[in-house]
């Protein structure tokens, strides 16, 4: 069980387990004051429950492909604060059909290339990503996303271009990126983005996570001082 200052959740059954990325990405994300945000690969619930705990006034959809995962977010659902708001569905996002346009649409992705395979075939699930896969996944977000809508992940800063790209060719362009850095002097190797498909002038920002004596950031833990119980 791993606890937040609001929320309680369990990730026993999820393959890719709760961890910085998605904490990262679920203090920094925007989102629309109101109307529907959508956490596809949802996993155990944890970007569902913060964006709920962060934005009072939408509803939640999440939607998870396996069924640990779903299992496990059915028990947080259960358990969990802001219960009423949130739906968790198994399914595929690519074939799952919202019937309107949502406003917010969150992810953590896979990012790995087919080289990399895990022995835990769940956890190759989920963190394994082709190019094919992406660019349906992207089409599919250009698809539900209403006009002012904003999607947001984080993902590997080594493939951003072709992300872009992928993006810019469904109609969605980039508007704000936050490269991620464990130490100052590090390589980012993660960046928060956001897209939508409204062209404004992009914002590029950097975060690090240590600093020099190896605690954590002031900036980070500014970022993520609602939900760590140690911050």
């Amino acid at each position: 069980m791993f606890c937040f200052k609001k929320f309680c959740l369990t990730d026993e059954n999820t393959p890719m387990k709760i961890g910085m990325d998605s904490v990262l990405l679920g203090a920094w994300a925007e989102s629309a004051e109101e109307g529907i945000t959508v956490d596809f690969g949802s996993g155990c619930g944890i970007l569902t429950f913060m964006m709920a705990q962060r934005f009072p006034n939408c509803s939640y959809i999440g939607v998870e492909i396996h069924q640990g995962a779903f299992l496990d977010s059915v028990d947080n659902h259960h358990n969990g604060s802001f219960s009423s708001r949130i739906q968790f569905y198994l399914h595929d996002f690519l074939s799952f059909d919202f019937q309107n346009e949502v406003n917010t649409i969150i992810t953590n992705p896979p990012y790995f290339g087919e080289s990399i395979h895990p022995e835990d075939y769940g956890r190759y699930l989920a963190r394994t990503q082709t190019s094919s896969l992406m660019e349906s996944m992207v089409k599919k977000v250009a698809e539900i996303l209403c006009p002012f809508g904003v999607f947001s992940l984080i993902y590997d800063a080594k493939s951003l271009n072709n992300l872009t790209e992928i993006c810019f060719k469904n109609g969605l362009f980039l508007q704000r990126s936050c490269f991620v850095k464990h130490f100052e002097n590090h390589t980012p190797k993660r960046v928060l983005l956001q897209f939508g498909k409204k062209l404004d002038q992009m914002v590029t920002d950097s975060i690090t996570i240590r600093n020099s004596v190896n605690s954590f950031s002031a900036e980070y833990k500014e970022l993520t001082k609602d939900f760590y119980l140690k911050f």
